[in-house]
């Protein structure tokens, strides 16, 4: 089986390069920028009003591969929308299966990325992409493979859609029991944060940490970073010795502390865990320990709500990054309402989480899977 351009065996269409300056909220017809590929649907489009050429307009079902930054290929799944720079639209020619071709482009991103000019963002020319070899077998065979790794692709989506759906159950029963945390339609006790926890503590200053008290291996330090989906997600080269971690008693987190990031995107949160006793709250960091007042699960999904993460939004301050500080922090106005019924959601939300628990190992079973299957097909 002999290698292929990518010339050979596609036709491409280079996005427009559309006046930003011109980008509207809301208009005719949307624009589709990088940020808008890949596992962004929440991501907001932007809007055109002038004229432009019909041959740009993609629709469901295109084929899409962005050339800058982190090289996604995707099929478009929303509106119509205009085609912009530094994305290409792929249309497999007459004997090539596009989801095979899709699935062997996504086997190979890594090596596509890699042919970038690194200046401040990661660029491949349309020409180099062109001239990127694959081995494309007979057409039954790219139907066989493609039939197969669609299946496998199927089981695990459905492991993370009923994820993302057990996520709307808790936050639907939050609502349902308090409502809005920010707006209070139901008229809770309001009380400062720094009046219901125990104590509120930023990481340690910078002149505390030094590049030689970073090891591997060692107590895990939480910076934003470490913090996605409400859970802590610990990177053992960013940790410290014991030595120093004895010095650091300050910053010792405990079972039952909520630890959020302060910088970059407000209200980014997680519960830890006994798991977790004992980490260290990083630099980037804060965390709150709350008191008897409040339980620790109904203030993580305070904190974590829309209404709330805008309202730290709002009151961020920072010149060239938004930041959280201890005054702003503290001063945050937090229903109250009975210990026994913020008991009754966090029963709750522990058989929710014991069903995302399974679901996830699950997701696990499924998404090693189709990574065996898709290396059986390409190597």
């Amino acid at each position: 089986m002999n290698a292929q351009t990518l010339d050979s065996i596609c036709d491409f269409l280079s996005g427009n390069a559309w006046s930003a300056s011109k980008f509207k909220k809301a208009g005719k017809i949307a624009i589709i920028r990088i940020q808008n590929l890949g596992n962004n649907e929440n991501e907001a489009l932007v809007y055109w009003d002038d004229w432009y050429d019909n041959k740009y307009v993609i629709r469901k079902g295109d084929m899409l591969l962005s050339l800058s930054g982190s090289i996604k290929i995707d099929f478009w799944q929303r509106e119509d929308a205009l085609l912009n720079q530094r994305i290409v639209k792929i249309t497999p020619k007459e004997g090539v299966h596009s989801s095979w071709f899709f699935w062997q482009i996504q086997n190979v991103l890594k090596q596509i990325e890699q042919m970038g000019r690194h200046a401040l963002v990661n660029n491949v020319s349309l020409t180099d992409l062109k001239n990127f070899e694959i081995k494309c077998p007979p057409l039954p065979t790219q139907r066989a493979i493609a039939d197969q790794l669609d299946r496998a692709d199927a089981l695990r989506q459905k492991d993370r859609q009923l994820l993302r759906e057990y996520d709307a159950l808790a936050e639907a029963v939050f609502v349902e029991l308090f409502g809005d945390p920010v707006r209070n339609e139901k008229g809770w006790e309001v009380e400062r944060l720094e009046d219901i926890s125990a104590r509120t503590q930023i990481g340690p200053f910078g002149t505390q940490l030094h590049a030689e008290d970073y090891i591997e291996g060692g107590i895990p330090l939480i910076n934003p970073m470490h913090i996605v989906q409400n859970k802590i997600k610990a990177d053992q080269k960013f940790s410290v010795a014991n030595e120093k971690y004895a010095e650091l008693t300050t910053y010792h987190l405990k079972t039952g502390d909520i630890i959020m990031g302060r910088r970059g995107e407000m209200g980014r949160c997680a519960l830890v865990t006994e798991n977790e006793n004992g980490w260290l709250c990083g630099t980037g960091s804060l965390f709150i320990r709350p008191n008897d007042k409040i339980h620790s699960v109904f203030l993580l999904s305070c904190m974590t709500h829309s209404s709330m993460k805008k309202k730290l939004e709002n009151e961020a301050k920072g010149v060239t990054m938004s930041n959280l500080n201890l005054k702003i922090v503290n001063n945050l106005n937090l229903i109250l309402p009975p210990y026994n019924l913020q008991n009754k959601f966090a029963e709750i939300l522990t058989n929710i989480e014991q069903q995302k628990a399974l679901v996830r190992q699950q997701q696990a079973e499924s998404e090693a899977l189709f990574e065996r299957l898709l290396q059986e097909a390409f190597g």
